[in-house]
């Protein structure tokens, strides 16, 4: 038994009622494993080592390697442990509160709790019997609250036997209690969580809304010295019609201490208080103001709800009561909640677990859940071919593959139906039988695409959308790109909607949300010339201007097809161009002239229609050392005022690639990562030209250390912020949109210096020179650059100044 590993004695291992698995006695609480991680300690706990498992489940050996030293790191997995676990799928108890005692030094207008308490409060006894029994329920936080927890005569007592037994704690206080000494006892009893009440933004409204003069400062004194402590704080705003103006101040304040996220959440009124009181009414514009700011600030927020939302959509439960969470109030009754003071489950001398288990109000209340009814289906391009991933990782139930209309209906039917049309019936889609992936078989492709119905568009408030709507009338692509998934999600087949079909769902989006802007998502939209004469014919017949955009591929247009589109409407085309290098694009199967390209972009952009390009460079370009063709081929574009996109192409593609170019990942990452680089440097050295001018106009005598310094400064920047995207490289495959704000420095040097180093006409020259605004894109570039280049002049300045 030298090297095997068994589970550690000291943990709560458990498996929730939606079969994922918690592990509580580690630091901060309870951990919820991910379904492929569930998966793999469940094989564990079966007895299968680690070469058994890898057998089993095939094609994720890196990710459960991973997973496997991860639970050893954490102590999850130890040697020479034989340690078995009930693994049956349970209501698990998780998060238990204990309100010590009612008691507050406060006096707050929204405070729920009577203000006479007669009752004799629980005893130091009775919570340690509580703890004990907490513990052998596997419970892995307690949350300590009041009245005011600190106020309890054996408070410090109670904590020290909840840190003995393991279980994490995080205390909610009003703050009045804490100083340097209390706060160095609570990191040494082990509580490394505090949740403090702050309701404004400024002395007065809080100390008002809390009936507590002076404690507004006294809080804001404190938390410099739990941040020293290392203690995580949430502070809580409790927001009413009174106070909802300083919700800003509020984070403003906030956000000047490190380690410090906010909760923000409207009062609830449970008639404890009358209405009309100014201090607990919440209005709609309230909750309209509350949730903008929850929009804004998500970054601050705390994400001590991580955990309630870890469990599945078919779960009831934000806040967790009856779910993973109890509430034990100081006289020992258990309560489904504490706004909810009726509704008692029973009292400590009934048993935690007993209540938990058997109560017949629990019952009913988990009963109106949607855990037997809710189904998580997922579909579309990534979902097709990722379909493991989907229900490893975000616990989908069923994935659609390829179309979904007709299989997402005989999905609904199946489920309605299982006797009369079992699951195993219904095509297209895959789903997990236990550890296995079972996938049916492939759909039958949509042949006549009139026959699907027009969106459902009266089932959405446009009020809360833009109004701008969209579109796809084909599926597929007449192309054989091989980087591209279309092809693949839509059977290798390239079929079309009518010209009357589109028009007719044109004029019904139009008139049901009021506008007359749309976008067409089809890959190729004139591919079938017919098709496109006849729709432009049809839209020219309406009394309405229309605005809308495209997307196609250059070979696919002709110039009396621009005409035809910009006399519609058309107002933006988007063309898949991939590469500067013809070389490239007839590897990857893109097939198109460059030169027609570049031509037929000309003339759209004559006619004022806006051109956006589609590349990618990083792929292709950077693999054959033809960078510069592209970044040629682009800037012509920028010089015309028109758009340009770099973009990486689908996983599948990619692999596909591979078999064409002889290129690894890790050269395709470091091919990406270089062309960030050299991206970088151009728009370093281009600084160091302009800087003597910068000099020059603020009076300083120009030297080469300056130079010399800036240029060393504008590395030093730019490389902290390349280093920091190489995980996003290998990990996502993407590169952040920031990266090319550097392209256009290059096509300002090329209108500069020359551009006939373009390979472009001479017609295409005066075009791309005279016309849409290009000289003034340029110079905007300039200006973009100028102001940057001043910007660490300046800070050069003043770090000589305050000679750092």
């Amino acid at each position: 038994m030298e090297n095997i590993y068994g589970f550690a004695e000291q943990l709560s291992i458990k498996k929730r009622i939606d079969n994922k698995i918690v592990i509580s006695g580690l630091n901060n609480g309870n951990w919820v494993l991910s379904q492929i991680e569930s998966i793999v300690l469940q094989e564990f706990n079966g007895g299968r080592d680690l070469e058994e498992i890898l057998a089993i489940l095939p094609g994720r050996e890196v990710s459960i390697i991973k997973i496997y030293e991860n639970f050893i790191d954490k102590g999850i997995l130890v040697k020479n442990s034989a340690r078995k676990i009930d693994l049956s799928a349970k209501w698990t108890l998780d998060e238990v509160f204990f309100e010590l005692t009612k008691q507050c030094n406060l006096r707050c207008h929204h405070c729920y709790i009577p203000k006479e308490i007669e009752k004799k409060e629980l005893g130091l006894e009775k919570w340690f019997q509580i703890v004990d029994s907490c513990k052998d329920l596997g419970v892995g936080l307690i949350k300590l609250t009041g009245g005011e927890a600190m106020l309890h005569p054996h408070f410090w007592d109670i904590v020290k036997y909840i840190n003995k037994n393991g279980i994490s704690m995080r205390l909610y206080t009003n703050g009045s209690c804490l100083n340097k000494k209390t706060v160095e006892n609570l990191k040494t009893v082990g509580i490394s969580e505090i949740q403090i009440s702050l309701d404004g933004g400024t002395e007065e409204t809080h100390d008002t809304f809390r009936n507590a003069p002076g404690n507004y400062k006294h809080i804001l004194r404190t938390l410099p010295i739990l941040i020293r402590f290392e203690i995580r704080v949430i502070l809580s705003f409790t927001v009413t019609d009174y106070n909802v103006n300083e919700i800003n101040l509020f984070i403003r304040e906030a956000r000047q201490f490190p380690n410090v996220k906010i909760v923000i959440s409207p009062y609830i009124n449970y008639h404890q208080t009358y209405q009309g009181d100014r201090f607990v009414d919440v209005s709609e514009e309230t909750v309209e103001k509350l949730k903008e700011c929850f929009e804004n600030n998500k970054n601050i927020w705390s994400d001590k709800i991580k955990y309630s939302l870890s469990f599945s959509n078919r779960f009831i439960g934000y806040c967790g009561f009856g779910i993973y969470s109890l509430y034990i109030d100081s006289f020992g009754k258990i309560i489904l909640c504490p706004l909810l003071g009726n509704i008692q489950l029973g009292t400590i001398t009934d048993g935690i677990e007993n209540i938990w288990e058997n109560s017949k109000i629990l019952m009913e209340y988990r009963s109106h859940t949607i855990a037997d009814e809710g189904i998580t289906v997922v579909g579309g391009p990534h979902p097709s071919f990722n379909e493991r991933e989907m229900l490893d990782d975000i616990g989908a139930d069923f994935v659609i593959k390829g179309e979904g209309e007709f299989t997402f209906l005989k999905l609904l039917e199946s489920l309605k139906y299982p006797v009369q049309y079992p699951i195993s019936r219904v095509k297209g889609i895959s789903y997990r039988i236990k550890n296995d992936i079972y996938i049916s078989e492939k759909i039958e492709y949509i042949e006549n695409l009139d026959a699907l119905p027009l969106q459902a568009i009266g089932i959405i408030d446009p009020e809360k959308y833009s109004t701008a709507f969209t579109l796809i009338t084909s599926r597929g692509c007449p192309g054989n790109c091989v980087y591209c998934a279309s092809r693949a999600l839509s059977g290798n087949k390239y079929r079309m909607r009518s010209a009357e079909n589109i028009i007719c769902e044109i004029y019904f989006l139009s008139e049901k949300l009021n506008s007359r802007k749309f976008l067409i998502l089809d890959d190729t939209f004139t591919a079938n010339k017919e098709r496109l004469e006849y729709f432009c014919l049809l839209l020219s017949k309406y009394n309405e201007k229309y605005a809308f955009r495209i997307e196609s591929r250059v070979d696919a247009v002709r110039e009396k097809d621009i005409d035809a589109l910009k006399k519609v409407g058309c107002e933006v085309i988007h063309f898949g161009v991939e590469s500067g290098s013809q070389e490239i694009i007839k590897k990857i199967g893109k097939n198109i002239n460059l030169s027609w390209a570049k031509e037929i972009m000309c003339y759209a952009n004559k006619q004022n229609i806006h051109v956006v390009t589609l590349l990618i460079p990083v792929v292709f370009a950077i693999i054959n050392r033809s960078l510069m063709t592209s970044v040629s081929f682009a800037t012509c574009f920028i010089a015309m005022a028109s758009g340009y996109t770099f973009s990486i192409s689908e996983k599948n593609g990619m692999e596909r690639l591979y078999g064409i170019l002889p290129i690894t990942k890790k050269e395709f990452v470091l091919g990406r990562y270089l062309y960030t680089i050299i991206m970088g440097g151009i728009a370093v050295l281009f600084s160091c030209i302009v800087h003597p001018i910068v000099l020059f106009i603020l009076g300083d005598k120009v030297t080469w250390q300056q130079i010399i310094f800036t240029f060393l400064y504008g590395i030093l920047l730019y490389s902290i912020y390349t280093v920091f995207q190489l995980p996003g490289y290998y990990k996502y495959g993407s590169i952040n949109g920031r990266m090319f704000m550097y392209i256009p420095i290059i096509g300002f040097l090329l209108v500069l210096f020359g551009m006939e180093k373009v390979n472009l006409s001479k017609n295409g020259f005066a075009i791309s020179i005279f016309s849409n605004l290009g000289i003034l894109a340029a110079v905007i570039t300039f200006g973009i650059i100028l102001i940057y280049t001043v910007s660490i002049c300046i800070s050069i300045r003043i770090m000589k100044n305050k000679e750092i």
